[in-house]
């Protein structure tokens, strides 16, 4: 049994046959296929439902496309209104009305922590904040900074000796150390 895959490969193939049948064979003409004999007319008919059904799948098809695109626009619409809708609910007409519960919408609920996850938590605070350093508002205020020291009024006067360095004057070329420079800024 062959199966062709391909929409447009079926269509093709159907009324190849359905030409060939029609220009070759008889529409009287008996053809037994399987153990059941068929007249040529009945074959025809059988390739032409196939086309017939495919054009309608076809167009259902697009029709489901249509739709599918018209519900997720829809949809989205919905996602976007859902939460201010039930904000709007529960601020105007109460999160412990009645109104409310008909629309669907209940107030938020507490999570309710017991003792042990409360103890842990605290625990796992202070431990972090250890391995982090971090301080709080009273362990800051004991700490004081201290200036560094200040700098002399007088700089020169306490000025560390400058070691010699080499002095170049442009318009004499005589370094400053008493050597003579090169003229023309030329080395040996």
């Amino acid at each position: 049994m062959s199966s062709i895959r391909n929409n447009a490969v079926l269509v093709a193939t159907c009324n190849q046959r359905i030409n060939a049948l029609k220009a070759h064979v008889s529409a009287k003409t008996e053809i037994p296929l399987n153990g059941v004999t068929h007249k040529a007319s009945d074959v025809i008919g059988i390739y032409q439902s196939v086309l017939d059904t495919q054009a309608a799948l076809a167009k259902s098809r697009a029709q489901v496309d249509v739709d599918l695109a018209a519900h997720r626009d829809a949809e989205a619409s919905r996602v976007a209104i859902e939460f201010p809708l039930k904000n709007w609910v529960l601020n105007t007409l109460g999160a412990d009305s009645n109104a409310a519960r008909e629309i669907g919408y209940s107030a938020p609920k507490k999570a309710k922590k017991s003792p042990e996850v409360v103890v842990s938590a605290v625990k796992l605070a202070k431990a972090t904040r250890v391995a982090r350093g971090t301080m709080g508002k009273k362990q800051k205020s004991k700490i004081k900074g201290s200036l560094a020291p200040t700098v002399p009024a007088d700089p020169v006067a306490t000025a560390a000796p400058v070691a010699a360095a080499t002095v170049v004057t442009p318009a004499v070329g005589v370094a400053a150390t008493g050597g003579a420079a090169p003229v023309g800024g030329a080395t040996k």
